[in-house]
């Protein structure tokens, strides 16, 4: 029994050092981040806060309107950068 249970661990011994060595290298570009992605869009506008003019609120309103679209498009380029990432 005991050259049994030598015999095994002589055996693990001999195919832990024998073990060949791996190197990694990755060869293709990643794809960075667009500046895009790390932008957040703004809040809304304090002229729309309680108690505002109207004049202020119309302002602020059609301001806010293109804040959207901005915001929107960002939007679009963090779907599709965390797409190109395989999500």
């Amino acid at each position: 029994m005991k050259i049994a249970i030598i015999a095994a661990v002589a055996l693990m011994a001999a195919g832990c050092s024998s073990a060949p060595k791996y190197n990694f290298t990755v060869d293709a570009a990643t794809n960075k981040m667009p500046e895009a992605v790390r932008q957040k869009c703004e809040p809304i506008p304090k002229e729309l806060e309680h108690g505002a003019a109207m004049g202020n609120q119309t302002v602020a309103f059609d301001n806010l309107i293109g804040l959207y679209g901005v915001c929107a498009e960002r939007d679009a380029a963090k779907a599709d950068w965390i797409s190109s990432q395989g999500q």
